[in-house]
């Protein structure tokens, strides 16, 4: 069933978000967002974009980066320390909270998963 799903999402255009069915985020950046983080990517915004960058294979803006970061936030996935009280102002600190953690954990083991229904299939053709 979930292969089936999996396939169909692959059909859609290119211009649909890639937009997880559990939590609504976009998984394109907000995962790649939140693997940095849990690797300790967290020393400033720069070092951020630039890993995100690499991993995206576009490049992504500062002001993108800020909004994705208050985004995860207000899914309690991040924490962030600010000065000021502006929204796109630079971020000081951010890490990833112990429901960020988990949120990927929960997704490694859903794309684990899928992988192995995927490798299943493919092996019984």
């Amino acid at each position: 069933m979930r292969l089936d799903r999996f396939l169909v999402s692959l059909a859609r255009p290119t211009r649909c978000t890639n937009r997880c069915g559990a939590c609504g985020l976009d998984c394109s950046i907000d995962v790649f967002i939140l693997i940095a983080l849990a690797t300790g990517e967290n020393r400033d915004e720069s070092r951020l974009r630039a890993v995100l960058d690499l991993r995206s294979g576009d490049r992504v803006d500062v002001v993108e980066v800020r909004k994705r970061l208050l985004r995860l936030s207000r899914h309690g996935l991040v924490l962030l320390e600010r000065g000021r009280r502006t929204p796109l102002q630079r971020i000081e600190r951010f890490s990833i909270t112990r429901d960020g953690r988990a949120f990927l954990a929960s997704h490694a083991r859903a794309l684990d998963l899928l992988a192995e229904e995927i490798h299943v299939a493919l092996l019984s053709r």
